[in-house]
């Protein structure tokens, strides 16, 4: 073991050796103007592997490789780490790019999990993926996610072809050409091709035309212009936070948290992307400024005129004008400052940054003295030796010490789809307090209440029982993570490490429905009977949707009064849906062997070892109906001091279906919660009882 050790740590040192000694490559992870690679006669390949190699040194000075070998890095995501082949340098001769900053960018050209290539602005408060569109499906964007390997290939010709079905052509197709494509600064992907005569870098392909579709390049609550070139203006009531870097974007001139009194300034023909609070279809501008009215986080609204769909915004990122409007934006604003000169006509900039405006320098390569010092070449001799004597003893120590562990997990903020983050374990640790605040604990964990940078409130879940692998961890939850309904608890991202795994979700105010529900003190909320009603109806539309209308199909397995959560205003939202997917991943058969779900609200299924579907979630509502009527737990005898409660006679579903069916329902009165002291609909009770039997029938469906 110790000799595999020390060959295998001789072996890695050696590669890296290598690359200082022959310097061929070097890696893009940092370069200033993002990821760069150069081809000229050769074909340029991106391929999935976890070895490194070198290539062999080319027969003459000043000619590149034929064909260099590119590897995808396995860490976290698979990021597309592209190498950069710089021409081999005869004797006299060295490399320099004049006037380019040394600093690392915010974009980055990567596979994700689904194997789509996809281009990600990773800002210092945001982060989301902005090509392809991460609101159509891989079928419009031409792509497939059905390959078993990542690669992508530059050819001699300036063709590019990936594995997702990705391609594209330079404009000057042709062999004799030295190209590079290039990952710029302002986020946009550019191949590049050289005039040998000039000796200037020219495009000869990009994914953008309109820079306004690339995020974060003009900051938060700006908006990006279609006209004859780039420009930028802050909204109405907003000024620039750095005017000569506008991807720090504009901040409000009022704070919004000094009044309550608010109204909205129209933006014609404009939309920000992403950052939806929540999402309403067939309602009216009325209805969806009181949405956003009724919402402390909420800082504007977009309305979709005709068709009816409200989104409300909880950040103003990515905002941009239209030539033919879609979407008018609204802007929250104080009622005082509406009509104010802070209000009136907004300036545009050029929207300037601290990096050059396009990444055309070409390299250029000039002839040095012709004696070169021999004190200089020894100090340079004697400094590779030193570092390899170093990267020797650094190899036997890592190799020694992580041999047969698993690979460290990259805690960054790398984005699984749009508005959905990895979260560091450190970050939730101090916006938790260190775990300090519990709100509540059950099967699948404890959950602790944070707050994070930005002020919003979050709910942290520790999950326990958590076995599968990272990579299948983080493909369940880019699922989970697209998941998106008024009426389930918005998954905001996850944290994942050797011995951990937490989701982050948002923070409900008013707990959950078991807490409200169950409390008899004579001091605590009662439900009226309008709330429980449409508890019941929103509880219904999540489960419909996760059965129905998700991406994927998902059975809840735990549906009870302690995962409905109930929101500022008692509108429920399903928490721990897609929990069982995460846990104790197995076989069906291994799924199957364990029960899960809470005592009282388990289906028969479960007990008969019968296949599980959506009848179970079905089951589970039916008992949460009958508990919502009668507010009382019905899943169990109930015991208060030395009188029982006994609920199982009234209870029994033939005896409750009999008296629906008979003429006298005076019953009803003894039934529903007395704490409502008769004031409830006859009607509606009577269907969410009928409803209740139906779904905890054996012949339910």
């Amino acid at each position: 073991m110790a000799m595999a050790a020390t060959k295998s740590a001789y072996a890695f040192t050696t590669s890296i050796s290598l690359l200082l000694l022959m310097i061929p490559v070097a890696l893009a992870k940092g370069h200033p103007h993002g990821t760069n690679y150069l081809a000229r006669g050769t074909s340029v390949y991106i391929e999935d592997g976890t070895k490194a190699t070198s290539p062999p040194p080319p027969p003459h000075p000043g000619v590149a490789q034929r064909r260099l070998r590119l590897r995808l890095l396995q860490g976290g995501h698979q990021r597309l780490h592209l190498l950069h082949l710089v021409h081999w340098l005869g004797g006299g001769q060295d490399c320099r790019v004049d006037g380019q900053p040394r600093r690392a960018g915010l974009y980055t050209f990567y596979f994700d999990n689904d194997n789509q290539l996809k281009l990600i602005y990773n800002g210092p408060e945001v982060s989301s993926v902005y090509w392809p569109d991460p609101f159509t499906t891989p079928l419009v964007n031409h792509r497939t996610t059905y390959n078993s390997s990542q690669y992508g290939v530059l050819e001699q010709t300036g063709r590019f072809v990936a594995s997702d079905n990705f391609k594209f052509e330079a404009s000057d197709l042709g062999d004799e050409v030295m190209r590079r494509l290039t990952l710029d600064y302002d986020g946009n992907l550019r191949l590049y091709s050289l005039n040998l005569t000039t000796g200037n870098w020219s495009v000869s392909w990009m994914v953008f035309r309109g820079v306004c579709n690339i995020h974060g390049l003009w900051g938060k609550n700006s908006l990006c212009k279609y006209i004859l070139k780039l420009k930028c203006s802050c909204l109405r009531g907003f000024e620039v936070v750095d005017a000569s870097d506008w991807s720090k974007g504009c901040r409000r001139k009022a704070n919004l948290r000094a009044t309550k009194d608010f109204s909205f300034r129209k933006v014609a023909g404009a939309d920000f992307i992403g950052y939806d609070l929540l999402y309403w279809e067939r309602v009216t501008i009325r209805n969806c400024k009181d949405l956003c009215l009724d919402n402390a986080n909420c800082q504007a609204f977009g309305y979709h005129q005709g068709e009816g769909k409200c989104f409300t915004k909880v950040y103003l990122f990515n905002d941009k004008n239209f030539p033919n409007p879609h979407t008018d934006i609204y802007l929250k604003v104080p009622k005082g400052v509406l009509s104010s000169s802070e209000l009136a006509s907004t300036v545009t900039h050029a929207c300037k940054v601290h990096q050059k405006e396009a990444n055309t320098s070409s390299l250029m390569f000039q002839d040095g003295p012709s004696n070169f010092k021999f004190g200089y070449f020894l100090s340079s001799a004697l400094t590779l030796l030193f570092i390899e004597v170093v990267l020797i003893i650094a190899g036997c120590w890592v190799v020694h010490k992580w041999e047969g562990r698993p690979e460290i997990i990259d805690e960054g903020y790398t984005i699984i789809s749009s508005q959905f983050r990895i979260f560091s374990y450190r970050e939730l640790q101090k916006a938790t307090s260190c775990f300090q605040e519990e709100l509540g604990s059950g099967r699948s964990g404890a959950v602790y209440k944070g707050v994070l940078d930005d002020e919003r409130k979050v709910a942290v879940k520790k999950l326990n029982d958590v076995i599968q692998g990272e990579q299948e961890f983080r493909s369940e939850l880019s699922v989970i993570g697209r998941i998106y309904h008024m009426n389930l608890v918005r998954i905001w991202g996850f944290c994942v490490g050797k011995t951990h795994r937490l989701l982050v979700s948002e923070f409900i105010e008013n707990g959950s429905l078991a807490a409200v529900l169950f409390d008899h003190q004579s001091n605590s909320h009662v439900l009226q009977w309008g709330q429980r009603y449409n508890i019941a109806l929103g509880v219904a539309k999540g489960l419909a949707y996760l059965h129905h209308d998700c991406l994927e199909w998902i059975v809840h397995c735990d549906v009870k009064p302690e995962n409905i959560l109930l929101d500022r205003e008692f509108q429920p939202k399903i928490a721990d849906f897609g929990l069982m997917k995460l846990q104790q991943r197995g076989s069906s058969a291994q799924m199957l062997s364990k029960v899960h779900g809470t005592r009282g609200y388990i289906a028969p299924e479960w007990a008969l070892n019968l296949p599980i579907n959506e009848k179970a979630d079905v089951y589970s509502y039916g008992i949460v109906l009958l508990e919502l009527v009668k507010g009382v737990r019905l899943s169990r005898w109930v015991a208060e001091g030395e009188e029982e409660v006994e609920m199982a006679g009234i209870c029994s579903i033939e005896i409750l279906q009999e008296k629906l069916a008979g003429e006298d329902q005076s019953w009803l009165l003894e039934f529903v919660d007395h704490r409502l002291d008769g004031e409830f609909n006859h009607s509606e009770a009577t269907v969410m009882l009928k409803i209740a039997i139906l779904c905890v029938k054996e012949d339910r469906s």
